[in-house]
């Protein structure tokens, strides 16, 4: 192993180690839970000089869509809810 790569593997070690020590993996997780434990890690030691990394971020959800059959038997999706580009034209 080369000493390069080992300084790697210790400074994520380290970081994994603050991240748990700031409790970041207590609750549930989503994509700011996610991404601050991913800086914190990638943070490393510089956690302790007082790097205090947060990311905050929101994840759209995709609208819900009903799917029906149609009297020939073919799926049909409803489409009341997606913007004009998306929707079939028949």
């Amino acid at each position: 192993m080369h000493i390069g790569s080992a300084l790697l593997a210790i400074w994520l070690v380290i970081g994994v180690i603050a991240a748990g020590q700031r409790g970041d993996y207590k609750g549930p997780i989503g994509c700011s839970g996610a991404s601050t434990i991913a800086v914190t890690i990638i943070a490393g030691p510089l956690n302790y000089a007082g790097v205090n990394p947060n990311v905050s971020c929101t994840v759209q959800h995709p609208s819900k869509l009903v799917t029906v059959m149609d009297p020939g038997g073919r799926c049909r999706s409803s489409s009341a809810r997606l913007p004009a580009r998306y929707r079939q034209h028949q």
